[in-house]
């Protein structure tokens, strides 16, 4: 009975497997502590801890959805006994191992490659930007999980019935999730076409359709102004009134991130700042064998619509980044990184199938290099990242303000020290006598 289960749902159990290692490998960097890192992948962690378990509001744009899904989930956690500062970070790593699980089946559905996708999937998931939103608590791995929900739709063979009215579904809770999620519009509607095409007098009426699904996923801001006006004990900004609504919507304080370098030299400048992330999380090995591997699925027809729609996904995205978006976004960094690593992947399925290399040791070989590989970037994240989600900073400042004198106000800036101290006061019951307040508090009042 084992050898048929075995032989009847090799890629399910592949599936088990790989989530398996890469468990085990992330549960050793799990945040369990208040955040006190002040390094970009850090700098809201402290605040998602405190809403997550308090069911409140984050910083525009509010990531509604993820914060109601958060909190039911951390509340379960809690219930279970898992502690409350560990649950957050827990959450991140539920939907980013759903999310890997989605990468894998998508992977070896489109190529036959199980144990290859298995490998390339691997991979992906050590990469640091990868990994990191993996074990701490932020809105990255919901957002991936979201976004490999619709390359699923999109591309998975055979076409799922009524495909087009489930991407506007799932894509507008995902545009109203993140906006970088419009980034993958070009690629979706790529992967489509055929469908599209195929409605000819039928389609106004098909979206029209699509945009009143999609608009149906903008519902969820209606949870903003429903805890605000309930009095939720950490709410972001005024989202309770329809002006402060909006500027959690269109997430106003942003802005100076969005738009182009004023100058060359900025252009410059910003582009080489989203390479060093590129290249720190798949090296420039890695880049180059992704672009190769895309390039070369291009040339294959039976790969070729995968193909366009990847380069599509991260190209955009990428160009975003580069042109009008001057700060490093995670959320437009990940969709470069699946074009890459699927990019690997089809590079391997290319070179297996070329008949002149048919008499070498080919797998052997790929095996080799995606273990040095994977040994590479183990090496090279494990412990910057157990340096981020062990940073005492957190609890030292908590330490320090058991000493302020009961009654009074104590001024911490907005970031992660504030965060830390309002963690111990709001979830953990701590620091009850203090009234905590930001540097932007009316100090005459």
């Amino acid at each position: 009975m084992s050898q048929t289960f075995l032989t009847r749902h090799p890629i399910l159990l592949t599936c088990l497997a790989l989530l398996t290692i890469l468990f085990v490998i992330y549960l050793p960097t799990l945040q369990t502590i208040p955040n006190g890192s002040e390094h970009y992948y850090m700098i809201d962690v402290g605040e998602t801890q405190i809403v997550l378990n308090v069911w409140g509001t984050l910083h525009a744009t509010g990531y509604p959805l993820y914060v109601m899904t958060g909190s039911a989930i951390v509340a379960i956690l809690r219930a279970f006994g898992l502690a409350s500062v560990t649950a957050p970070a827990v959450v991140s790593l539920i939907w980013g191992l759903a999310a890997l699980a989605v990468f894998y089946m998508l992977l070896a559905r489109l190529t036959g490659r199980v144990l290859l996708s298995a490998i390339v999937v691997l991979l992906f998931g050590l990469m640091r930007t990868v990994w990191i939103h993996h074990v701490i608590a932020e809105i990255y791995t919901f957002g991936l999980f979201i976004s490999l929900g619709l390359l699923t739709l999109a591309l998975w063979k055979p076409p799922i019935k009524h495909r087009l009215y489930w991407l506007a579904l799932l894509g507008g809770i995902g545009v109203a999730h993140h906006r970088a999620i419009a980034m993958m519009i070009p690629a979706l509607l790529f992967a489509v076409y055929p469908d599209l095409r195929a409605l000819r007098r039928r389609l106004p009426l098909t979206l029209a359709i699509c945009l009143a699904l999609g608009l149906l996923g903008f519902t969820q801001y209606a949870y903003l102004m429903l805890r605000a006006n309930a009095g939720a004990a950490w709410v972001y900004g005024e989202p309770g009134t329809l002006a402060g609504l909006w500027d959690q919507f269109t997430g106003r304080e942003a802005a100076r991130f969005i738009g182009a370098p004023q100058s060359l030299d900025g252009l410059i400048a910003n582009i080489g700042m989203v390479n060093a992330v590129l290249v720190t999380d798949a090296t420039l090995p890695g880049i180059v064998a992704g672009i190769i591997g895309l390039t070369l699925g291009c040339m294959r027809k039976e790969r070729r619509t995968f193909a366009v729609t990847m380069i599509l996904n991260g190209l955009v995205a990428l160009l975003f980044h580069y042109v009008f978006y001057t700060d490093i976004l995670s959320a437009l960094i990940l969709p470069v990184l699946l074009s890459l690593a699927s990019g690997w992947l089809l590079l391997a399925d290319a070179l297996i199938d070329m008949p002149r290399l048919v008499s070498l040791p080919l797998p052997e070989v790929l095996g080799v290099i995606a273990a040095a590989f994977g040994v590479v970037l183990f090496n090279s994240n494990q412990s910057f990242i157990q340096s981020l989600t062990s940073d005492p900073t957190g609890n030292e400042t908590i330490a320090l303000a058991q000493n302020t004198p009961p009654g009074s106000v104590l001024m911490l800036a907005w970031g992660p020290r504030h965060f830390a101290v309002g963690l111990a006061r709001d979830v953990l019951g701590e620091l009850q006598t203090i009234k905590l307040v930001d540097h932007k508090a009316d100090f005459s009042a």
